[in-house]
């Protein structure tokens, strides 16, 4: 049963780790990158990565028994997702347009949830996304912060697709593997984003520096991490699911910290104790709360 029960917020927790090194790579991307290619090229090296996958593991890529509209908003969400976070963290800075885009994306899941499906949050994602997006205020505090109140708008519609993403994830991943849902979703959404390649400078992709990035982008960070995210996207309860993509700045902490030597206060490292504890509860806690509801069951029933 624990087995059964940590395999999807793990396997969705490696996705989300694997996204936090994002900044990373755009931030050593070669002068004169933009925000628009970058995304460009991240989903179309990871569409045509996942491709050559499903051909070598099945054979083929399965066009039949999908659910298409869920596939199809699940592209749209996935390539505006590209234009509003890449686009908003450019204007609003990394830390703090992350912070407004995953932050809010649990927040905008479970207004959806309950909206659509009059599916109501439990206490204990209550306490989780409090704690979670109390430890990213901790993390991103920064002063001398200055930004048009408008410059907030692009990361939250960022959000807001983040949270669709989550919501119909399960179903891409059915009724074959989600690898090939992820294929079929990521060369769409690769689609419409082909035009920027033509809008904007494309010359720096072909550094060394520039091919390393975007490679590593598209390859382990689209490619991997999507699918990764899709599995436990369809093996998390979708509440659980949203809360643990606050991962993602955690784990960018971490790296800034650990990797790139960066400076920190007390309340960054505050922050990252929120963090992992929001995510330690959401892995965990539904398994506690079935041990403690099966031992009552088992007290009674013996008291009977």
């Amino acid at each position: 049963m624990i087995k059964n029960t940590l395999f999807g917020p793990l396997t969705l927790l490696a996705g989300v780790l694997i996204f936090s090194t994002n900044g990373f790579w755009q931030a050593i991307a070669p002068e004169g990158n933009t925000p628009y290619v970058i995304g460009a090229s991240r989903l179309v090296i990871g569409g045509m990565t996942l491709s050559f996958w499903c051909l070598i593991r099945y054979g083929k890529i399965r066009l039949h028994g999908w659910d298409w509209i869920a596939i199809g908003i699940y592209a749209v969400a996935l390539w505006l997702y590209q234009i509003f976070f890449f686009q908003g963290v450019h204007l609003i800075g990394v830390a703090i347009g992350t912070v407004i885009a995953v932050g809010s994306t649990p927040i905008f899941t479970g207004l959806i949830q309950a909206f659509l499906y009059k599916d109501k949050p439990d206490f204990l994602w209550y306490i989780a996304t409090v704690l979670a997006i109390g430890g990213l205020i901790l993390v991103n505090m920064v002063e001398g912060v200055d930004f048009a109140w408008y410059a907030v708008i692009l990361p939250l519609l960022a959000g807001l697709t983040l949270a669709v993403s989550v919501i119909v994830a399960p179903r891409v991943a059915q009724p074959h593997s989600a690898e090939e849902g992820m294929t079929i979703a990521m060369l769409i959404a690769a689609c419409l984003m082909l035009p920027f390649f033509f809008i904007f400078p494309t010359e720096w992709i072909f550094t060394p520096r520039g091919a390393l990035c975007v490679g590593m982008l598209g390859v382990v960070n689209a490619a991997l991490g999507f699918t990764l995210e899709l599995v436990g996207f369809k093996n998390t309860p979708t509440l659980i699911a949203s809360t643990l993509t606050l991962g993602e700045p955690l784990g960018a902490a971490l790296i800034g910290v650990f990797v790139l030597e960066e400076p920190y206060t007390a309340e960054s490292l505050a922050g990252i104790v929120l963090l992992f504890l929001s995510i330690l509860l959401l892995i965990v806690g539904p398994e506690l709360k079935r041990r403690v509801a099966w031992r009552r069951f088992n007290k009674v029933a013996f008291r009977e």
